[in-house]
């Protein structure tokens, strides 16, 4: 246990073992620009690390894992790595691991925070963040296999960069943006088996991502979710229950029009409730026969008169 520490380097290259009466492996308060590397931390019951109350601070290399020197005798109950009240961190290749009854990473009332690489299965979580924690992101890390969810998050400006959230035995969402959750992104190549985006999310992004190994879908309860070229591994309809809440929604992407999706990022004049799609709408990258927009019916190859007097 740590507190009121700067500037100092924690390089342990070694494991460090509790027992029963032991809450945390590692407790750093009150620290700031500071280093912690190289450590494997066993047998607690709370947490491997908790970060609490600083700001600054790098993890490298940081395992609470039985995969490292014999299995738990003892196992934490609340996080693998959890940071409370903690801004500006930054973990590369955390390895939080088998931990059935807790978060690998927990972050609450935490803030720009960045990690790189590294894995988070087979816990309950792979990762959790409240709404009072905003700016985590997740980049291209391997979360499979986790027992509830890959991410919960209702943290603002929650950034999914990247990497695989998949690998259950069942249908389940392995990535869930809860209310409060604004601006929240998956992007960049992310496998994934299902998303959940939650009614009082708010401005949600999807994209260039792939859903559904195990038969998960995307379910969108949010306001103003944008959805684009997000690859269904099940052959079905590229979006769930968007139809529903946007019938005036136009597809995008390689999808099925009649699932629809809403665009409000850069098509601010264009609301969705003036944009239909008339007939035609079928198959995978399909061509509506007749799309209207703010009143006016547009076919595509048709062509359509230039007013001369107005160059607008």
């Amino acid at each position: 246990y740590s507190t009121n520490v700067f500037n100092v380097t924690l390089d342990g290259g070694c494991t460090v073992k509790g027992n029963a009466n032991v809450a945390y492996g590692v407790h750093a308060s009150n620290t700031g620009s500071s280093t912690i590397q190289g450590i494997n931390v066993k047998n607690v019951t709370t947490a491997g690390v908790k970060l609490d109350y600083g700001n600054t601070v790098n993890l490298t290399d940081v395992m609470v894992s039985q995969y490292v020197n014999g299995v738990f005798t003892t196992v934490p109950t609340t996080a693998g790595i959890w940071a409370d009240h903690f801004n500006n961190l930054t973990y590369i290749n955390p390895r939080p691991e088998n931990l059935p009854a807790a978060a690998g990473l927990k972050f609450t009332s935490a803030s720009v925070v960045k990690v790189i690489g590294g894995t988070s299965e087979g816990n309950k979580y792979a990762m959790t963040a409240d709404a009072a924690s905003s700016d985590i992101e997740l980049d291209h890390m391997d979360n499979e296999a986790n027992i509830t969810r890959g991410v919960s998050s209702a943290a603002r400006g929650t950034i999914i960069n990247g990497g695989i959230y998949s690998g259950l035995t069942s249908p389940s969402d392995d990535i869930d943006f809860l209310s409060g959750c604004l601006h929240c992104t998956v992007t960049n190549e992310v496998l994934v088996n299902g998303i959940t985006v939650a009614a009082g999310a708010e401005s949600v992004v999807l994209e260039n991502s792939t859903f559904g190994q195990n038969g998960g879908t995307i379910t969108d309860s949010g306001t103003g979710t944008t959805i684009f070229n997000m690859k269904d591994q099940n052959g079905g309809a590229q979006f769930s229950n968007k139809q529903a809440a946007y019938p005036g929604a136009y597809n995008i992407g390689n999808g099925t029009a009649t699932a629809g999706v809403r665009i409000n990022a850069e098509l601010s004049e264009i609301k969705p409730a003036n944009v239909a799609v008339e007939t035609g709408a079928s198959a995978n990258n399909a061509i509506v026969a007749t799309l209207t927009i703010n009143g006016v019916s547009i076919t595509p190859g048709a062509v359509y008169a230039e007013d001369d007097e107005d160059e607008s």
